[in-house]
């Protein structure tokens, strides 16, 4: 929940998956990018991003 209420525009979010909860960040991310969807927000490439950026 933390992500999602605190999340703003051109934010990158990095998780890791690694060590004893990797299923447990895997679902996590599938959840989370259905409420930032929702949100309003969409999912970008470090590229796309760049030319978001040097566009404003």
């Amino acid at each position: 929940d933390f992500v999602t209420n605190h999340i703003a525009p051109g934010q990158i979010i990095i998780l890791h998956d690694g060590g004893k909860n990797g299923l447990i960040t895997a679902r996590a991310v599938d959840l989370m990018i259905g409420q930032i969807k929702e949100k309003g927000y969409r999912f970008v490439t470090m590229g796309e991003l760049m030319k978001l950026e040097n566009q404003e």
